[in-house]
């Protein structure tokens, strides 16, 4: 007995465990989802909008092999370099803000500045790129040899993407529109349904368990030997329902813009699945960054730790079962 209590209390200690992991994640992922990111769409890239507000988001593009070097030190060193126009303060997340006045400054990695200098923090050292030498006014803690520079107008350089925070008062299609408007042809990449998948996911371990309460409960009440007890398990029952369902409605996000403005709109449903279907494609034909990556981890990790949660509880469950039967 003792050691199927010890099994009971891994297994239960695993979900719990596991199942925190997973939230936190989602909340990491979320936080990703504060900046929306637009990317050029149809083979063509972004140049810089004389009439764009430069204060809105800011243009970049990843560059992957690229040789950068410390003259002073006859160091060289390949990156990914990251052209930024705008406010580079919406892609990383540091206080210096590259603008078009710090076309001489840069932002580096932690490796990239050991690599060059012998020093993880070379804030105030001058790298060399494209015939150009910049100062490195801020580090960022990573372990890839990263550069971040702000291009000047004769480099002629194009753009990939934009990105710009969230306005929760508009939809992403409206956003979108926006964006084509300002920057050129594109699309906003969507996470909307990988959101409402993971979200479903996420509510697996609380349904599982709310499941087996109500049934200990309806089993509790129907073993009462008065209408008084009876009376209080059947409350104790509903309030439990309705906490399940409160969390299930809670947690699964539904966006404004899967709903019709007009429940006359026949065609709507069919043509937002079109879009939402179009638009996954999208996302996952893409050339992936560096930034589009830490999303992918952080969806692998919802995944993988729900999954032991989830495996965690089942087998949890079913050694509760299987107890009670043999106390049966």
């Amino acid at each position: 007995m003792t050691k199927k209590r010890i099994v009971c209390a891994v297994f239960s200690l695993a979900a719990i465990c596991f199942y925190i992991l997973s939230v936190h994640q989602m909340h990491l992922f979320e936080e990703k989802l504060e900046d929306v990111s637009f990317a050029a769409k149809g083979g063509l890239e972004f140049v810089v909008n004389p009439y764009q507000n430069e204060q809105n988001g800011v243009l970049w593009r990843e560059d992957e092999g690229v040789q950068v070097g410390n003259e002073d030190l006859d160091r060289m060193a390949e990156t990914t370099a990251f052209a930024l126009h705008g406010r580079s303060d919406y892609l990383l997340e540091t206080i210096w803000v590259l603008d078009t006045e710090s076309t001489e400054s840069c932002i580096v990695s932690s490796a990239l500045s050991y690599k060059l200098f012998g020093n993880a923090d070379g804030k105030g050292l001058n790298l060399q790129y494209n015939g150009h030498s910049y100062e490195i006014v801020d580090i960022i803690k990573h372990e890839e040899n990263l550069f971040f520079y702000e291009p000047t107008e004769h480099m002629g350089v194009t753009y990939e993407r934009f990105t710009q925070k969230d306005d929760d008062e508009k939809t992403l299609d409206i956003i979108e529109e926006d964006m084509q408007r300002t920057v050129g042809n594109g699309a906003v990449l969507d996470y909307t349904i990988i959101r409402m998948l993971l979200d479903m996911l996420l509510l697996v371990v609380p349904v599982l368990v709310g499941v087996w309460l109500i049934k200990d409960i309806r089993t509790y009440q129907k073993g009462s030997g008065s209408k008084k007890e009876k009376w209080i398990w059947g409350l104790i029952l509903g309030i439990v329902i309705v906490v399940l369902l409160f969390e299930i409605v809670r947690n699964i996000h539904f966006p404004a813009e899967l709903f019709p403005e007009k429940w006359s709109d026949f065609e709507f449903w069919a043509r937002k699945f079109q879009e939402k279907k179009e638009a996954l494609i999208f996302l996952a034909k893409i050339p992936k960054t560096l930034f589009d990556m830490k999303i992918l981890q952080i969806i692998k990790n919802i995944v993988i730790y729900q999954g032991i949660a989830i495996l965690a509880e089942l087998l949890l469950l079913f050694q509760l079962y299987r107890r009670k039967e043999l106390d049966g």
